[in-house]
């Protein structure tokens, strides 16, 4: 019994060291955005890039949000607002900030069509009036920087690849917030650092910086394509991977802000309409969560207590490992001014991630649906539109929608 019980804690404490050595190296081999003084005079001449945003409700703040990509420099580029069945005054504040900035293009959605997600929908009718040759996809909440669409590009030119997405720094983030985000981010970080090594099964996409090359944007089907994705961000850069086309992951944090949430309890809220999408509606992680929970958080947590009561020495090489798990996100203490005691405290914060995901799971199976922005979308309908997770099975046909 006791051999048994440390040989599970050994694979225990493996996957945490497993998970910190990539994390570190994630953390030192992600690229940044170019430098505004390393992009030559004329790299960027020849590109237009049309900056696409969707809100609905969002008066008082997608204004900034819009600002701030009207103020982008290096980089050719015109913004296109889509206001989503606002009934805040969001269209007539987007209206007001067009009469003075002929550069912005505002776009009014009256009526959500049968079969389509609302911010999809959104996007997509923001696509279809732009004319650049790179268009980019933010979400309402997001900060830009003057230099970050032109270092982005600039990226995403020099590697040859057709898809940039950027983490960005999460701010106005509460003690436990951190602890919870660092999580996240630190493993977000590994699986960046494997997308931009072109890993063949994997692929990345952030809803607060998507940016796309059209060509490659109207080839898999564009929001035609995602019209029934949650997580519409993630999906896309699955599209993308599915035609052939290659994304790079740029550490966004002096390029991007946003703010997901707060405290810990608004964060999982809002986790509550994507957790299960990002599982893509597999009810196998109702099964696996509490495993995981238990075993490989609860068991190193539990490890010391293991070895003395038990004398399952393995207990504190689980423990040991697992506490090291916080190394990836302490780098955040100095990049994006987090705590450094909350980042230390990122092992707790995987418990948080994984309830998040699987209460998530549950209230939809519950509800049989997602609410999202006061518009019911039946769970039936979200399930029949998912595409499959594995890059390399090709896209199905698309329905003409005309």
């Amino acid at each position: 019994m006791i051999i048994a019980i440390n040989v599970v804690l050994l694979l225990v404490a493996a996957m945490w060291f497993l998970m910190t050595i990539g994390g570190l190296r994630a953390t030192r081999s992600m690229p940044k955005p170019i430098n505004p003084d390393e992009i030559e005079e004329h790299e960027l001449d020849d590109v237009f890039v049309s900056i696409i945003v969707a809100a609905r409700d969002e008066v008082g703040r997608v204004e900034d949000t819009v600002v701030r990509a009207l103020a982008q420099e290096g980089v050719r580029s015109e913004v296109i607002a889509v206001d989503d069945r606002s009934t805040d005054g969001t269209g007539e504040s987007l209206d007001a900030l067009s009469s003075a900035n002929p550069s912005l293009h505002v776009e009014h959605v009256e009526k959500l069509p049968d079969g389509w997600l609302g911010k999809c929908h959104a996007l997509h009718r923001g696509s279809i009036r732009a004319q650049g040759d790179w268009l980019l996809f933010l979400d309402a909440d997001t900060h830009l920087e003057p230099h970050a669409v032109a270092g982005a590009l600039a990226a995403g030119l020099r590697e040859n690849v057709q898809h940039v997405t950027l983490l960005p720094d999460l701010v106005k983030l509460t003690f436990w917030g951190q602890v919870a985000m660092g999580s996240f981010m630190a493993q977000m970080g590994d699986r960046a650092m494997k997308v931009n090594r072109d890993h063949p099964r994997l692929f990345m996409g952030v809803g607060a910086f998507n940016l796309i090359s059209k060509e490659t944007y109207r080839e898999f089907g564009g929001h035609e394509r995602l019209r029934l994705q949650v997580v519409d961000d993630m999906v896309l850069g699955l599209c993308v991977r599915k035609i052939g086309g290659r994304t790079r992951s740029l550490d966004g944090f002096e390029s991007a802000q946003i703010e997901y949430g707060s405290d810990l309890p608004s964060m999982i809220r809002l986790f509550e309409k994507n957790g299960y999408a990002a599982l893509n509606y597999n009810d196998l992680f109702i099964v696996a969560m509490p495993i995981l929970v238990l075993v490989v958080v609860g068991g190193a947590l539990v490890g010391p207590l293991l070895a003395l009561l038990l004398n399952a020495w393995a207990g504190w090489i689980a423990f040991v490992a697992l506490a090291l798990s916080a190394l990836p996100a302490l780098t955040m203490h100095t990049r994006a001014s987090w705590s450094a005691l909350a980042m230390l405290l990122t092992p707790i914060g995987h418990v948080f991630f994984l309830f998040a995901i699987l209460r998530s799971t549950l209230i939809t199976k519950r509800r049989g649906g997602i609410t999202w922005r006061e518009t019911f979308y039946p769970l039936k309908e979200l399930r029949a539109a998912r595409l499959s997770w594995r890059v390399g099975v090709g896209l199905p046909e698309m329905e003409n929608t005309d």
